[in-house]
C-alpha cells in the first residue's frame, strides 16, 4: 500500500501543479521546476506541442514522442526504460495548456530512487525484503542491482543453468494467472555470488497505478519461521 499510495500522491501532485501553471514564467523554467523538487525523483523532463515538436528537454531521458498515449489530462505512466546503467526509468505524461497552446509533458521517474525511499526500508524479518516486477514479469526494483531488468524466471534460467528453478516457474505461473497469493517455494539468494539454496515464505499482490499495473513480491527465509512454530509445538 505504501508504493501504490506513494506513486498515486506524486501523480496527483504533479496533477496540482500543472493545474495551477503560472503562464507568467518561461516554459523551460516551469518544466524544469518540478525536476529539481526534493527529493529528486526525476531524471529529466521532456515537452511536445500537439504536432509533436520538441519544445524542451532537460537532463536524462530516453522517451519517443509516437509513445505519447494521447491527450492525458491527468497523469499517466505511459511507458518505462531500462537504463545502460541498470536501473528503470518509468514515464509520466500529462497533457496541460501553457500561454493558450496545449502541450504534453513527460516526466522520466528515477525507480532506483522510489526503491531506496519506499521499498528497501521495508524490513520483512531479519533476511526477508520486497522485489517489484512489471507486468510482463521483469524485475524493476530489487536490493540486489544484477537482478534488474531480468525476466523473474527466464532470464535466470538462462545466466544459472545450474540452479533447479521449478517452484520459481511455477509461482511466476501463479502470479499470471491470480491477483494475490502465497506459498513456501525452494529459491536462491541472489546477491551471494554461490548462490545457496533455501526455503522461503512468499506473497505477492498486484497493485494497479494510472496506465500500469505492478506486482509486489515479499519473501522471508522460512528458517526464520521455523524455530518460533518449533518451540511453540
Amino acid at each position: 500500500h505504501s508504493l501504490v499510495n506513494y506513486v498515486d500522491q506524486e501523480m496527483d501532485s504533479l496533477d496540482l501543479y500543472f493545474d495551477s501553471l503560472p503562464d507568467d514564467q518561461e516554459l523551460d523554467y516551469v518544466l524544469d521546476y518540478y525536476i529539481n523538487r526534493f527529493p529528486k525523483l526525476y531524471d529529466g523532463v521532456i515537452c511536445y506541442n500537439m504536432d509533436g515538436e520538441e519544445l524542451h528537454r532537460n537532463g536524462k531521458i530516453y522517451f519517443a514522442y509516437e509513445n505519447l498515449p494521447g491527450n492525458s489530462f491527468r497523469s499517466i505512466i505511459c511507458g518505462k526504460y531500462y537504463m545502460p546503467e541498470g536501473r528503470y526509468q518509468v514515464y509520466i505524461a500529462r497533457t496541460f495548456r501553457y500561454q493558450g497552446e496545449w502541450m504534453n509533458a513527460v516526466y522520466a521517474m528515477n525507480l532506483s530512487r522510489i526503491h531506496q525511499m519506499i521499498v528497501a526500508p521495508v524490513k520483512i524479518g531479519g533476511g526477508g525484503y520486497s522485489v517489484v516486477k512489471d507486468e510482463d514479469l521483469a524485475i524493476i526494483m530489487h536490493h540486489a542491482p544484477d537482478q534488474i531488468g531480468m525476466d523473474a524466471v527466464y532470464d535466470r534460467s538462462v545466466r544459472y543453468p545450474q540452479l533447479d528453478l521449478t517452484d520459481l516457474f511455477d509461482w511466476i505461473n501463479m502470479q499470471k494467472e491470480q491477483d494475490s497469493g502465497y506459498r513456501i517455494i525452494t529459491s536462491y539468494v541472489w546477491d551471494d555470488p554461490a548462490l545457496p539454496q533455501l526455503q522461503r515464505l512468499v506473497a505477492y499482490t498486484k497493485i494497479h497505478l494510472r496506465g500500469d499495473c505492478w506486482i509486489v513480491n515479499s519473501t522471508l527465509p522460512y528458517e526464520e519461521l521455523d524455530t518460533p512454530l518449533a518451540n511453540m509445538t
